[in-house]
């Protein structure tokens, strides 16, 4: 007889509007009416951080950071975060927005990790907000701004260095291509004494004598009617006999055993 009256019990209601549900704990009895929403959002909280699904420890707490700054090949990184709400924390919900990347909010039920793979270098805010079964959400939530670092062949310090490089080479450059154009004035008299004493044959000293007025390779060519692998040969021959390495390096040979 206590059996069937349980059994009766289950799932009913009573004359005052009380309703009787069992479990397997027991029988709960509630009125209907004095059901109300869960109004308070819950706090949102990071629990943890993690690269290619390892955890780090990082110097500071990440509850406790405002930012973060991040390698470009941290390859993937997740971000694990909680809502203290726990009247069924399994039901509570979660969304977030990586911005400037995403405008609009990403839902993650029931999970309550994010996950990025090979950021690419750039300022971003990671935001997340949370809701409590009864789906109120806390729209405030937690906010995080990462900072994703270039490789160093892309940062400012790196390409001014190369610029700079770059500059004086070309400024060198024109240095010493003005030196190889001024060469014959500049050896005056001189010039001819020392011609006679080195040790070049009629064809190379016609090289020679192009060479210090400047002329490039295509210019002898046309100039000698010879052909381009022949100016090499001779150019590297009067190299060779005098000692240098570079036209440069000629000029200031003939200059010096010119005075």
């Amino acid at each position: 007889n206590v059996l069937m009256g349980v059994l009766q019990l289950i799932n009913a209601k009573g004359a005052d509007g009380r309703m009787f549900a069992a479990n397997g704990n027991g029988i709960n009895v509630f009125r209907p009416d004095d059901l109300t929403m869960d109004p308070v959002a819950p706090p949102v909280v990071w629990t943890a951080f993690y690269r290619n699904n390892v955890e780090i420890e990082l110097p500071a707490p990440l509850a406790s950071r405002r930012d973060l700054l991040l390698n470009y090949k941290m390859g993937l990184v997740t971000f694990e975060f909680a809502a203290l709400a726990f009247t069924a924390p399994e039901l509570n919900s979660f969304a977030y927005k990586l911005e400037p990347s995403e405008a609009e909010w990403i839902p993650l039920v029931p999970d309550h990790s994010v996950s990025f793979h090979d950021l690419r270098a750039g300022r971003y805010t990671l935001r997340v907000k949370a809701a409590n079964p009864d789906g109120t959400w806390n729209e405030e939530g937690l906010a995080i701004a990462l900072t994703v670092l270039p490789p160093f062949w892309k940062t400012w310090w790196f390409l001014l260095i190369v610029a700079l490089f770059l500059a004086s080479g070309a400024a060198l450059a024109v240095s010493a291509w003005k030196r190889i154009k001024s060469a014959p004035r500049a050896l005056g008299e001189g010039l001819e004494e020392a011609l006679d004493a080195y040790d070049l044959t009629d064809r190379e000293n016609e090289v020679l004598r192009l060479v210090l007025r400047g002329a490039r390779n295509k210019d002898i060519e046309r100039a000698l009617f010879i052909s381009a692998s022949t100016v090499r040969n001779h150019i590297s021959n009067i190299f060779r006999k005098l000692g240098v390495r570079s036209r440069l390096e000629l000029i200031n040979r003939i200059g010096r055993d010119a005075r």
